[in-house]
């Protein structure tokens, strides 16, 4: 395969990822499906669409998957830094917010579709196969000799422990078994986790395979990045904000303009609506915590609008800051009124200012 390393002389814009694993794709004859709101309840075992696979879940239940297979891109929010959102002192791992390119096929093309993934990793984005490795569980013999079909790239067995090859799909009965794909980060030399390739099962045999990649954690590692969230190259936080904070108020704030721009808005309404009011909450936080005024937030929200997501987020921002002032508004009249709210004064009370 072509080695050209191209891509790499990039700025790190996760819409080339996304643009060039659509365009191989459909010239690999796969059909794409459209994405969809992430606030759509098409999925009971998850509050936002968090994975591809949740629209695709009827066509892999009712045997729908055409033999030339299917792929999709779609914006996606997973909730696991909910819980931690008001933690000043750990920084998230992955954001809340990315873009999952996804492909679905019948269990017989699983090793056609280790090589096309191979293609789009090695010469659609010039990722040397040195920087690439394969991790499976040794007992998946049929994954092992699909994955020879990749090209010439490292393949290890059991390098994380065994659970970690296993998937869960919200079905009963149903599961997945996994290969992951490790890359290096260009800067660091460490190797992460970057996608999938999974047999999804059940008791009576195997249902289709599916193909998970992520367009942030992708761009980390191609061009050497420290967070996924320096692939969007937004300064919300400001220079001298501490590493989790800023992570935390990032994550917050690009989080809150996608649910936004969907017409979502805070409430106490639903699952959705309070899980937004939580980023919005944790966005005044982390303003005040840094000593940001509204106004230098609404011009640097403004500033990302403009182009750094992979979604037209024009006006939301104006929004965003106006809850957030009249939610302080509120607080400073009347008091906290519940546990998310006191535990906000606590920390305000107990932490130094950090001026922005």
């Amino acid at each position: 395969m072509n080695k050209d390393n191209t891509f790499r002389s990039h700025d790190s814009n996760p819409s080339l990822v996304t643009s060039e694993y659509e365009s191989y794709f459909k010239e690999a004859g796969l059909k794409q499906l459209a994405s969809v709101a992430i606030t759509e309840k098409l999925d009971k075992s998850v509050r936002f669409i968090g994975a591809p696979i949740s629209v695709m879940k009827p066509i892999l239940m009712e045997d729908r998957i055409p033999q030339s297979g299917l792929f999709m891109i779609q914006n996606c929010i997973r909730t696991a830094n909910v819980s931690g959102l008001l933690d000043v002192e750990t920084t998230p791992e992955y954001g809340s917010f990315f873009t999952a390119m996804c492909a679905l096929t019948s269990y017989d093309q699983l090793g056609n579709l280790f090589e096309q993934t191979g293609v789009y990793l090695t010469d659609k984005l010039g990722i040397n196969t040195e920087d690439l490795y394969i991790s499976l569980d040794k007992k998946d013999s049929d994954l092992f000799h699909a994955s020879k079909r990749f090209g010439d790239i490292a393949v290890i067995p059991n390098t994380q422990p065994g659970p970690y090859y296993d998937h869960v799909y919200g079905i009963e009965s149903v599961r997945g078994r996994n290969t992951s794909y490790w890359l290096k980060n260009k800067s660091s030399g460490v190797f992460e986790d970057v996608g999938n390739i999974i047999v999804i099962e059940n008791t009576e045999g195997q249902l289709g395979v599916e193909l998970a990649l992520g367009d942030t954690t992708l761009v980390k590692q191609i061009n050497g990045l420290d967070h996924v969230q320096d692939s969007y190259r937004i300064n919300v936080a400001g220079d001298e904000a501490p590493e989790p904070i800023r992570r935390k108020l990032e994550d917050a704030v690009i989080t809150s303009l996608a649910l936004y721009r969907e017409g979502l808005r805070p409430s106490a309404k639903n699952n959705q609506t309070r899980i937004l009011r939580s980023y919005l909450k944790a966005t005044s936080l982390y303003r005040r915590l840094l000593g940001i005024e509204c106004d230098v937030l609404k011009s640097r929200i403004s500033n990302i609008e403009s182009g750094s997501l992979p979604f037209d987020a024009n006006g939301q921002g104006d929004q965003i800051v106006q809850w957030i002032s009249e939610y302080e508004e509120t607080i400073r009249l009347k008091g906290p009124s519940n546990k998310e709210d006191n535990a906000i004064q606590r920390i305000l009370k107990d932490q130094v200012l950090v001026k922005n």
